[in-house]
């Protein structure tokens, strides 16, 4: 973590919580796949990420009801 720190400047430190597990927010290897389709990194970072939301929205639909906050990342991969 900290060499990815030094690499991105001083705000990189800021991104660091989205970098590690959290009991609410685990690692996942299948979402860990399934984002990197879509993070080519010959590609600026905003265009990935536009390209990561417009692929998730392309492969999921919202139903209420269906998942809750105890729906792990893994569950809801699963049953896309």
């Amino acid at each position: 973590m900290r060499d990815l720190a030094a690499f991105g400047g001083p705000e990189a430190w800021a991104a660091v919580e989205f970098a590690v597990s959290s009991p609410m927010a685990p690692r996942e290897g299948q979402a860990g796949r399934y984002a990197l389709e879509s993070l080519p990194p010959a590609r600026p970072i905003l265009l990935r990420l536009l390209m990561l939301t417009a692929r998730i929205r392309r492969t999921f639909t919202v139903r209420p009801g269906t998942t809750t906050l105890a729906t792990s990342i893994a569950q809801v991969i699963s049953r896309r």
